[in-house]
């Protein structure tokens, strides 16, 4: 009598390997290509602009559209604002480099002379005012 061998096993490893290489490759890709920042503040929305030349942002002072500072989520003054571009290491190493600025897009022109006023009784000596890409239509 003559008795049927079981069916041999499969590893399912070999057939998953394939797929895992793709999953990695998807992973690296979107790493690479992609870009993180941190979130901006609620209620700030960003200028668009026409010309984009994407720039390696650290950490970004916001002007909401009243004018007040926000860094770090949190609301300062311009002293204090002063006092942390003297005295943070991150902003020390902006000697030659301009201090990233974001704002809102709802802002007034009064408004906004104002606080380029007060940013320029800071130790800022540049300041880089940053915009999305995008339409430059009115919100």
């Amino acid at each position: 009598m003559k008795f049927q061998s079981p069916p041999k096993k499969t590893a399912y490893g070999d057939q998953l390997i394939p797929m895992i290489n793709v999953v990695f490759l998807l992973l690296i890709f979107f790493m690479i290509a992609g870009t993180m920042r941190a979130p901006t503040p609620e209620g700030i929305t960003a200028p668009s602009s026409e010309g984009f030349t994407p720039t390696n942002v650290g950490r970004t002072l916001y002007v909401d559209k009243d004018g007040r500072f926000i860094l770090d989520n949190n609301f300062i003054d311009v002293t204090a604002l002063n006092q942390v571009l003297s005295e943070d290491e991150w902003f020390s190493d902006l000697d030659n480099e301009a201090l990233p600025v974001l704002f809102d897009r709802a802002m007034t022109m009064e408004v906004f002379a104002k606080t380029m006023d007060q940013l320029r009784s800071t130790s800022a000596s540049k300041i880089e005012l940053i915009t999305e890409f995008g339409s430059t239509s009115s919100p």
